[in-house]
């Protein structure tokens, strides 16, 4: 895995490297954004889920412990 900031500097000061290989650099960089952003979306997404799913429990749980407590 290639660091940003060297691949950026290397650009700029004009380094040794090919412009092919310095492409290749940036498009890695750039795919392994898109995995980082497409993972962080997916967490988050599953944490919303788990969110709903607990909300739901204790709404259900406190309907029904109204409904037995007013039949007892």
């Amino acid at each position: 895995m290639y660091r940003t900031s060297d691949t950026y500097k290397n650009i700029f000061n004009g380094s040794d490297e090919s412009p092919n290989e310095i492409k290749d650099k940036i498009d890695s960089l750039q795919r392994s954004q898109v995995y980082l952003h497409n993972h962080i979306t997916k967490v988050e997404n599953d944490i919303a889920e788990v969110k709903k799913l607990i909300l739901y429990r204790l709404t259900r749980s406190e309907s029904y412990d109204i409904q037995m407590a007013e039949m007892n």
